[in-house]
């Protein structure tokens, strides 16, 4: 596969760490094969656009010569270990006779899983200290 972009990608509860290849839910890691990880990563680097069938085996197989069912079994993988159930569709749509999609929001952060979680749970720290101060208040006008 060519150069990953830097970055975690941060989709539902999941988080694929580009530069590590690592795929993690609520910072725990999932193991996935290295081909569906590969597969997943073109995905999420090029969410809501088609990505054909070539496209994808020419990225994650580069020039060695596989079957379509390789990639199909990928995607199956893909599927279960996000949660998906049958014709659900919640993070990668079949686009029939072309690809697939993937359709959950992506958002891309710079750094590390680890970097990354750490900066959100930060964030969510002063969320909550933010919440019981606007508590606080509210208790005290209310008296």
């Amino acid at each position: 596969m060519g150069q990953a972009i830097p970055g975690v990608y941060i989709f539902g509860p999941f988080s694929l760490d580009a530069q590590r290849r690592v795929l993690t839910r609520a910072n725990e890691r999932i193991e996935v094969s290295v081909k569906a990880l590969e597969v997943l990563l073109v995905l999420v680097q090029k969410s809501g656009a088609v990505v054909t069938k070539d496209e994808l085996l020419a990225a994650v197989w580069g020039h060695t010569h596989v079957e379509e069912n390789n990639l199909t079994q990928s995607i199956y993988s893909l599927r279960k270990i996000l949660g998906e159930s049958a014709g659900e569709n919640r993070y990668i749509a079949t686009v029939s006779g072309q690809g697939y999609r993937f359709v959950a929001d992506v958002r891309t952060v710079s750094g590390s899983a680890d970097n990354v979680f750490r900066r959100l749970a930060r964030a969510a720290k002063a969320m909550l200290a933010e919440r019981k101060r606007m508590s606080a208040l509210l208790a005290i006008s209310l008296v």
